[in-house]
C-alpha cells in the first residue's frame, strides 16, 4: 500500500513543479519585456537580470588594472612630453633641449650603446629607453633621501653632481679603456642636474 501511495502522489508534485517552473518563466519573461518601459515611464532604473558579457568583461579589466596600478600611477620609466619640448619623468626630471645632440634625452641615450673606439671611458647602460630612463629616476630618489656613502654630492655652481651607489650592476665600462678591461660591471651612476633639469646621466666608476 505504502509503495502504491507514493507512485501516485508523483505525478502530483512532477505537475506542481512543473506549474512552479512555468510560473517564473513567465514572470521573468514579462519582466524583461515590461522593464524598459517601465524605465522609461517612471523614469527609474531597474535590476537587469542579465549581465552583458562586454560589461562584465570591461568590469573585470578595470578590476585588474586597478590591482596592478592601485593610485594610476605613471609608470617607472615613462617620459611625458610637455610644451617647449621637455619631457619630465616620473620623479619630475626634466629633460629640455641642449647639448651637442640636439636633446638631453638623445645626450643620455648615447650612453645605452659601446663605443669602443672612443678614447678613455664610455659608461654603458644596460637595459632599454624606459629601463634607463627608471633606474635614473631610481638614482635621482635615493640621492635625495640619503646621503654618504650610498650617495656622494658635489656642487659646481648652479649644478649639483650625484654619485649614487645602486648596489646592482647597471652598466658596464665601455670605450678604450673599458674595452682594454674586458668591459667590467658598473654598480654606480653619475647624475649632473641643474634644479630638476638633466644636464648628464650615465653609469661610472668612482
Amino acid at each position: 500500500m505504502s509503495v502504491e501511495n507514493s507512485s501516485s502522489s508523483n505525478p502530483k508534485q512532477n505537475k506542481k513543479r512543473l506549474g512552479l517552473t512555468a510560473i517564473l518563466i513567465a514572470l521573468l519573461v514579462g519582466y524583461l519585456i515590461v522593464r524598459p518601459r517601465a524605465e522609461r515611464y517612471f523614469n527609474i532604473t531597474l535590476p537587469h537580470l542579465v549581465e552583458n558579457a562586454q560589461d562584465k568583461q570591461g568590469k573585470e579589466s578595470v578590476t585588474k588594472n586597478d590591482k596592478a596600478n592601485p593610485t594610476n600611477m605613471p609608470v617607472s620609466g615613462q617620459l611625458t612630453k610637455t610644451p617647449g619640448d621637455v619631457y619630465v619623468s616620473t620623479a619630475g626630471l626634466r629633460y629640455k633641449r641642449g647639448s651637442r645632440e640636439g636633446h638631453r634625452t638623445k645626450h643620455v641615450m648615447k650612453h645605452s650603446k659601446d663605443q669602443p673606439n672612443r678614447p678613455g671611458s664610455h659608461g654603458v647602460f644596460n637595459g632599454d629607453r624606459a629601463e634607463i630612463f627608471a633606474v635614473i629616476d631610481e638614482a635621482y630618489s635615493i640621492a635625495t633621501k640619503r646621503g654618504p656613502p650610498q650617495v656622494r654630492i658635489k656642487k659646481e655652481r648652479n649644478r649639483t653632481i650625484y654619485t649614487v651607489h645602486l648596489k646592482r650592476k647597471i652598466g658596464y665600462l665601455g670605450g678604450q679603456t673599458g674595452k682594454r678591461k674586458k668591459n667590467p660591471p658598473l654598480y654606480h651612476i653619475r647624475l649632473v642636474l641643474e634644479g630638476k633639469d638633466v644636464i648628464t646621466a650615465f653609469p661610472i666608476k668612482p
